[in-house]
């Protein structure tokens, strides 16, 4: 029987897999769509595992820079750069 929608690491479940456990381990909490939240349920429950274990996994799998930055291209969520003040323009007397 499989486990109940959301607890996916329960003990009382044989054979379901168990997060990785450390005493560093945090909580990440974030707001996103309807869609995304739904499109995040569904590939974790097709997966087998918690929405917690499918971000750990997609984020151990993020390739980043020497900087720590995600290689991927401009995030659509990510502030636009900020513009350059325009030079002073001083008046000649």
């Amino acid at each position: 029987m499989p486990a109940p929608y959301g607890r996916r690491y329960s003990g009382s479940v044989p054979g379901a897999s168990r997060a990785p456990f450390s005493e560093t381990r945090r909580m990440l909490q974030t707001r996103v769509t309807h869609e995304q939240h739904a499109k995040a349920h569904r590939a974790a429950e097709e997966l087998g595992v918690s929405v917690s274990a499918l971000l750990a996994e997609l984020i151990d799998r993020m390739r980043v820079d020497e900087h720590g930055r995600p290689t991927w291209q401009q995030s659509r969520y990510a502030p636009k750069p900020a513009q350059a003040d325009p030079p002073e323009h001083r008046l000649s007397a």
